[in-house]
């Protein structure tokens, strides 16, 4: 096969040369065979034409091997960065649902307050999940402070001499 050397020539020495395939090396194209294991080296496998794999295959596997690590570490950091992401974005999402119904409850507060005062403004804030910070009557016109957790929001009402169902 292409890409794999194989050995060429005979072994003219050793006790196992009868056979087996020769490779130019500083041993001399000496065949070495331990008694128990059988072939010791490289060079005794390539004397029995077993074939060797290249250097560059054998680096190519090796990078392979050591590149799965680095995608498994890359794995793992996109993994933080997506939860640390998912969870900001868990945070914005809570801090504008908040925002919105402490608008809510401001606006009921103000429309509340302007028609019966700031007891009513109060109840309607409570009512909404929220709190009455303050609470300013100009005569015709009433603004509200109300919190809902973080949140605070202002709402002014106006009152007004005819009714808008008339």
């Amino acid at each position: 096969s292409q890409g794999v050397p194989r050995t060429s020539g005979t072994c003219t020495s050793g006790p196992d040369a009868p056979g087996l395939r020769r490779v130019d090396t500083p041993n001399h194209g000496r065949c070495h065979m331990h008694p128990w294991h059988g072939p010791t080296d490289l060079v005794t496998l390539a004397c029995m034409n077993v074939p060797i794999p290249s250097l560059r295959l054998r680096r190519k596997a090796r990078s392979v091997r050591d590149e799965r690590g680095a995608v498994t570490v890359l794995l793992g950091a996109a993994i933080v960065i997506v939860a640390y992401l998912v969870l900001q974005e868990t945070k914005l999402s809570v801090a504008a649902a908040d925002r919105a119904r402490a608008q809510t409850a401001a606006d009921a507060a103000a429309l509340g307050g302007v028609v019966d005062g700031e007891e009513v403004a109060a109840d309607l804030a409570r009512r909404n999940g929220a709190t009455l910070l303050s609470f300013v009557d100009d005569g015709d016109r009433v603004q509200v402070r109300v919190g809902f957790r973080d949140a605070v929001a202002t709402a002014r009402a106006e009152r007004s001499e005819t009714s808008p169902f008339s």
